[in-house]
């Protein structure tokens, strides 16, 4: 099982990752549209 530290970690890095793929996304969608 993992702990409450690993489970930090991982929604740490999954919230991160988010937050730096969605504007990325955004950009690249915006930029394709025109």
């Amino acid at each position: 099982m993992m702990t409450f530290t690993d489970w930090d970690i991982v929604r740490n890095l999954l919230l991160a990752a988010r937050w730096t793929v969605l504007p990325v996304a955004d950009c690249l969608f915006s930029a394709a549209r025109w």
